[in-house]
């Protein structure tokens, strides 16, 4: 059933978690990489 497709899909999710890391140190992984040397506010927003 499908069931056991979405479980097996979670337990894998799970134990992956620690080897590869959680949610916050991807989201902060790719915060950092966006957000590294662009300007920021309502003076850079529509540069010529």
């Amino acid at each position: 059933t499908w069931e056991v497709d979405l479980q097996m899909f979670m337990k894998r999710a799970w134990a992956l978690d620690n080897a590869w890391g959680d949610r916050a140190l991807h989201k902060a992984r790719v915060a950092a990489h966006v957000l590294s040397g662009a300007p920021l506010g309502p003076g850079h927003t529509f540069e010529e």
